[in-house]
């Protein structure tokens, strides 16, 4: 007990006094947050990397989207330097539950909420100096729209979130959206940033391109195909170029975004350091798993409405128009754009991280050879 009640003195001493907490949140506050003194969204995320969980930064984030793919590999990368989280979720617990011991005890607060109230969003947000925006589909799911999920919702999470004070917002978004986009999804995205940044001038807006990694959308589905089909369809023979991303590459971006003042009201496009066909990815998938290359090319005009029929099987997320579409369209960054490297993040190869994706399907596991 004399060791505990040590600990808590000391981040007392260090940290300054605790907020008032709301149900279920221990609010860490740095010294001087309640004076009279103005302090700007830089000064106040100047926070140093510890690199270890016991840390304390004295700033509070509130990261919606936490249960998605990226929201784990940012809730990891912020509470390094002591940040302490709240992590908003509307999923079973079992899916967030894992985020718990990425700090110390009583660092990540993983609290249901309610996305249509804004009661309940401001109790998420009221602590925080900082709220991160990953809320994100690319299929409808029990009947929420593409429009709720990308614009609806975090317009209203980012007007609230100025009105109460909260300094830096990061909003993600994705690379390709615009106003005439053939996909529903980026198109809805596109709003979504019209509106994040109408509600908060100050936003900063990144648009990852396909994200891969452990558990993502892009690499291990091919990857299950091409280990378990005796072929991989590819839309138009898979001519379309991508430029695809390590999601830890992303996660740095936006830790590293908050502490970097040329962020505050930008948008960067987030790439990978090289351009790939999509016949290309699915060549690398096949040479990762040690199962020869059979490929069939299958015409935008017959794989798009063969994937509207398939939308009624269970497993609908792999087999969406969304994704035809997203095969049959050109998504790199463009030269003009503010790119990663801005964020001081240097994108890692693919083929340096690909078998980290596609071990449970390789022949041999992660042995350099095939196991006889």
């Amino acid at each position: 007990m004399s060791m505990l009640t040590s600990r808590v003195a000391s981040l007392r001493q260090f940290n300054g006094a605790l907020l008032p907490a709301a149900k279920g949140i221990t609010a860490v506050q740095s010294n001087g947050f309640h004076s009279s003194q103005p302090r700007s969204a830089s000064s106040v995320l100047k926070m140093k990397d510890y690199g270890h969980r016991a840390a304390v930064s004295g700033v509070m984030a509130t990261v919606f989207g936490c249960s998605g793919f990226l929201g784990g590999y940012t809730v990891e990368r912020i509470s390094k330097n002591g940040t302490q989280i709240v992590a908003p979720f509307r999923c079973k617990w079992y899916d967030v539950k894992h985020l718990k011991p990425m700090g110390d005890l009583g660092q990540i607060n993983v609290l249901p909420f309610n996305v249509k109230s804004d009661s309940s969003l401001v109790k998420m947000m009221e602590h925080s100096q900082v709220v991160i925006n990953l809320l994100g589909k690319d299929y409808v799911h029990n009947g929420t729209s593409m429009m709720d999920i990308h614009a609806e919702y975090p317009a209203r999470i980012a007007k609230l979130a100025k009105e109460l004070g909260v300094k830096r917002f990061i909003h993600v978004s994705a690379l390709g959206a615009s106003p005439d986009a053939p996909s529903e999804y980026l198109r809805s995205k596109f709003i979504g940033e019209e509106m994040v940044r109408d509600a908060f001038p100050g936003a900063t807006i990144l648009r990852p391109a396909s994200m891969y990694g452990e558990e993502d959308r892009f690499l291990t589905p091919l990857g299950m195909c091409a280990k378990m089909s005796p072929f991989v369809p590819l839309v138009d023979g898979g001519n379309a170029r991508v430029q695809p991303i390590y999601v830890c590459d992303v996660a740095q971006a936006i830790a590293n975004s908050l502490q970097l003042d040329h962020s505050i009201g930008n948008t960067y496009e987030l790439g990978g350091p090289e351009v790939y066909t999509m016949k290309r990815v699915v060549e690398l998938i096949y040479e990762s798993i040690r199962v020869p290359a059979v490929t069939v090319s299958v015409p935008f005009k017959a794989a798009l409405p063969v994937s509207k029929l398939l939308e009624v099987l269970p497993f609908q997320q792999l087999t969406t128009q969304e994704a035809v579409i997203h095969q049959h369209i050109d998504r790199t960054v463009a030269p003009d754009a503010r790119g990663i490297t801005e964020l001081e993040v240097v994108p890692v190869h693919m083929e340096r991280a690909i078998i980290e994706v596609l071990s449970m399907y390789r022949t041999g596991g992660r042995y350099l050879t095939p196991l006889r």
